[in-house]
């Protein structure tokens, strides 16, 4: 049975915890190693299933929390979380129209097109439901029908595996991701969560490797996106390495209308980002986020009103960089 609710280890780890009894924000962050702020996270799932409350400045348990524990210990996880179940929620026509679509699949043949739509599965997600998790053995390739995916990887130094959290990418429609894995045999090398509702067209391993052998139009196209990610990947190492927080915090703010390889979301993402998500793709802490913010403010670059940044002046911004 698969677990029906969008939990990642984490969360669970916070269950676990709080079923010894209440315990402060603080306090609870500081025995799971992680900050205050990726914990409000997890404590927001966990509220919208009524898992929690807090009151009198500290998280307890609710009895719904119980049941959800008990459904997660008696589901098919693995040491690394849920694995949620695929619902096929489009027929094939419908899907054979999305890949016709798609520039990765335009050189394909029809019978090879009408195949894909055939084996392809199409997956709906949630506000904050988890696709795929970083570690997990890779079952597929994955296309972003609609909505945002957000890619992310979280630092090893919490002892439950989850401490600072690093945004990759936010993938949207179009996009492809979790292609690595379906040709090396390794785990996913990323966590994958919806941002809002969302859907994606899920390629098994097997059926990827298949095409590839078959069409070298296709491969073709797979070493194109894999040296796409590897620019990627290397900018990314660029900005962190050799820029400031300052730097990368103007490049994420400058990706929001002109997207680029690195740090950033990599998206045309159509609203304004939160400190804590500029922080995520930064690899730092929102603190210093917002000390990096009321420099670039005090230039006159930009302008934080309740932690919304407009951008008043692009090329003063984009010296920042």
């Amino acid at each position: 049975m698969a677990c029906p609710h969008p939990l990642d280890p984490l969360c669970v780890a916070v269950m676990l915890r709080l079923s010894n009894g209440p315990e402060r924000p603080d306090v609870l962050a500081a025995d799971l190693e992680i900050s205050e702020e990726v914990l409000a996270g997890r404590i927001n799932r966990l509220k919208m299933l009524g898992a929690v409350e807090f009151g009198n400045l500290e998280y307890r348990l609710l009895p719904e929390a119980h049941r959800i524990i008990l459904d997660i210990s008696q589901s098919s996880l693995n040491k690394n979380g849920n694995r949620p179940r695929t619902r096929d929620e489009a027929n094939v026509s419908v899907r054979l129209q999305r890949l016709r679509d798609d520039p990765m699949f335009q050189a394909l043949p029809d019978d090879e097109l009408e195949w894909l739509a055939r084996v392809s599965r199409t997956q709906a997600l949630s506000p904050g439901e988890v696709l795929l998790l970083e570690g997990d053995e890779c079952q597929a390739m994955y296309i972003v029908d609609r909505g945002t995916i957000r890619l992310s990887k979280s630092s090893s130094s919490s002892a439950y595996g989850f401490g600072r959290e690093q945004t990759i990418r936010l993938m949207g429609a179009g996009d492809s991701f979790n292609e690595v894995p379906v040709f090396d045999d390794g785990t996913n090398p990323v966590t994958a969560e919806a941002l809002d509702e969302a859907c994606v067209i899920v390629i098994s391993r097997k059926d990827v490797q298949d095409l590839v052998a078959r069409s070298p139009e296709f491969a073709g196209v797979i070493i194109k996106i894999m040296s796409q990610r590897l620019r990627h990947m290397l900018a990314m190492i660029e900005d962190v390495s050799m820029r400031d927080v300052t730097g990368r915090v103007a490049k994420i703010l400058m990706q929001i209308s002109h997207p680029s390889v690195g740090v950033g979301a990599g998206i045309s993402t159509g609203r304004h980002l939160t400190q804590r998500e500029i922080a995520e793709m930064a690899g730092t802490a929102r603190e210093v986020v917002a000390r990096a913010l009321k420099k670039m403010e005090r230039a006159g670059a930009v302008t934080v009103r309740r932690g919304d940044v407009q951008i008043l002046d692009p090329e003063l911004l984009e010296s920042f960089t």
